[in-house]
């Protein structure tokens, strides 16, 4: 979990830069997000201090927000990841509200994309979105459509998720590629001492 953290505060580097190309909402959006961040980080530092001081000046005070935080900075992170995702999904409206820029829902998109591949938060997030929302909206005769199951397995292709079946055949073949290679070093390593024990001979 702690791992996911790291990733997700490289990622906001990134998040930073579409404040650029985005208007007042959409700013505002990422203002959040980026807020919620700063929260679990000022809470965490502030979570240290009172371990090594609790009776430290003013931050004493704050200790149920803080202990608050520290246990729901999960939670608090999985938000963040589903306003990310909301943004996305309004980010193509907006630009005929002169929201965003032209090139924002293509840039956005790759954003989600790696952050989609490497962020834990964001991948449960969109599992959440999808259980709430779209499956409740589509019904199960739509979902169950060749058209839909094409558009699902297209979306997923587009993040680039291996299958694991195909990661099980990969493992098999290249275990079965190192036996082959290690039969023929023990053969070369035989002819060797054959070699050897003929020469002394």
């Amino acid at each position: 979990m702690m791992h996911s953290f790291m990733e997700e505060e490289a990622i906001n580097l990134f998040l930073m830069f579409f404040l650029i190309p985005s208007g007042g909402i959409i700013r505002m959006g990422i203002h959040f997000c980026l807020s919620l961040w700063a929260i679990i980080h000022v809470s965490e530092l502030f979570n240290s201090i009172l371990k090594v001081n609790p009776n430290a000046i003013g931050v004493s005070a704050m200790r149920p927000l803080i202990e608050y935080v520290v246990v729901s900075k999960v939670e608090i992170a999985m938000l963040k990841n589903t306003i990310e995702v909301t943004i996305g999904a309004i980010c193509i409206p907006m630009i005929f509200m002169n929201q965003v820029a032209l090139i924002f829902p293509i840039i956005y998109t790759q954003y989600v994309r790696i952050k989609f591949v490497s962020s834990f938060f964001m991948r449960e997030s969109c599992t959440v979105l999808n259980k709430a929302i779209i499956e409740r909206i589509i019904p199960q005769s739509i979902r169950d459509t060749t058209a839909y199951q094409w558009v699902v397995k297209y979306i997923k292709s587009y993040v680039h998720f291996p299958d694991e079946k195909k990661k099980g055949k990969e493992g098999e073949e290249k275990k079965e590629e190192e036996k082959s290679f290690r039969k023929e070093d023990t053969k070369v390593d035989a002819g060797e001492e054959y070699a050897k024990q003929f020469t002394q001979g």
